[in-house]
């Protein structure tokens, strides 16, 4: 007798609510949620974007925690380009960080309304320092969609402006 068959006359043939489709299908194994395994991936799969959709509403606790991590993380990766070169987050409080970068609904730069729903959206709000050797301060940095960030960033770096 195999371990499903067994399994199965323990359990007397009792049927259970599949959680994702809620249709009934009899019980092989007591931990047992799904009817089949197409029901689980597609439960599974529906949690996690509900998940990440949540932990991608932009409040800028995201930008704030980054920003700061890359400024004064040895250990972070980008390190060597932010904090390595002396570049510093001068915004004393996430208050003062967050009032600045909320300040506006618009690219700075090309003027199209900004989407706050989910940070890595092409019209999603970055924030860009404007002389890339000074720090992240009111005076330096500018809120930019992802195009015009990646745009004024690619520029920058090739000494056209």
């Amino acid at each position: 007798m195999t371990e499903r068959q067994r399994n199965y006359t323990l359990h007397g043939e009792k049927q259970r609510s599949c959680d994702n489709c809620n249709s009934f299908y009899p019980v092989i194994n007591m931990n047992q949620r799904f009817c089949n395994k197409a029901c689980y991936v597609s439960w599974h799969s529906k949690a996690n974007n509900e998940k990440s959709n949540s932990q991608r509403k932009n409040d800028g606790k995201y930008v704030w925690r980054h920003l700061k991590d890359r400024c004064q993380n040895p250990d972070n990766k980008s390190y060597k380009d932010y904090g390595g070169k002396g570049v510093e987050c001068k915004f004393t409080s996430f208050q003062e960080f967050q009032e600045f970068y909320f300040r506006t609904n618009e690219c700075e730069q090309c003027a199209i309304p900004l989407n706050d729903d989910n940070r890595r959206a092409r019209d999603g709000r970055n924030i860009h320092r404007i002389d890339s050797n000074l720090h992240y301060e009111k005076s330096n940095c500018m809120i930019v969609c992802k195009k015009c960030n990646n745009f004024l960033d690619r520029n920058d770096k090739r000494g056209w402006m």
